[in-house]
């Protein structure tokens, strides 16, 4: 091995060896960050948007002709809770008359149909809450353009309201975590307590890192 060959392995072994340090005293400052807050309770950044907008629901589209256009199905929200409408918009260029089916997404049942011809390539629809809807509903938009049918599908969720948040209590710290009493109106509940991240029909998402249960006033501690 010559003297050129030593110094260029020991320049490439010194750059690896610098790279190496500096991931990993990244690593070390992003786990002594982490160590600043529980592991529940992690700040967000506007990447998050799946946390910070959890009922947004994103527009479904389908591909119109050659010409690069779409069909665009925006709803209000993902999930729904009676007695709430649902109420969506659908787009397109040269958007005619539209079809919409209402149907049970699991036994394929169709609930309700609507029809409209739209207006400068837009036409907003409403469904009146039902109480009996099932939890799994599909929205079929059959919208003739410029002559030919065109087809798209959404999924939303509708739930029987649970409980509605009337108010917080003042927090205050047990041990590493903070305790945030809140209050609640409960439609139904069982009549054993239960945590409320376990109770599947609730329409609320708690995230505050707490146990909350359910007592015989309708309160959660």
């Amino acid at each position: 091995m010559t003297k050129a060959t030593t110094k260029t392995s020991s320049v490439i072994q010194s750059a690896f060896d610098e790279d190496l340090a500096k991931a990993a005293s990244v690593v070390a400052d992003q786990y002594q960050k982490s160590l600043a807050f529980p592991p529940y309770s992690q700040p967000l950044t506007v990447y998050d948007e799946d946390r910070l907008k959890p009922n947004q629901f994103f527009p479904v589209s389908s591909p119109v002709g050659e010409q690069g256009g779409e069909l665009t199905v925006s709803l209000s929200k993902y999930r729904y809770v009676y007695p709430q409408a649902i109420e969506l918009t659908v787009s397109a260029p040269n958007l005619g008359k539209v079809v919409l089916t209402l149907s049970d997404t699991d036994t394929k049942k169709s609930l309700k149909t609507q029809s409209g011809v739209a207006r400068q390539n837009e036409l907003a629809m409403i469904f009146k809450g039902e109480e009996d809807y099932p939890r799994n509903l599909q929205l079929l938009v059959e919208a003739d353009i410029a002559g030919k049918i065109v087809p798209v599908v959404a999924q939303i969720h509708y739930m029987p309201p649970s409980a509605t948040l009337t108010g917080f209590e003042n927090a205050h710290p047990r041990n590493e975590n903070m305790i945030v009493p809140a209050n609640l109106t409960v439609v139904n509940y069982p009549s054993t307590p239960l945590r409320v991240d376990q109770w599947a029909s609730t329409a609320l998402t708690w995230r505050l890192g707490c146990f909350f249960f359910l007592s015989s006033n309708s309160k959660l501690r």
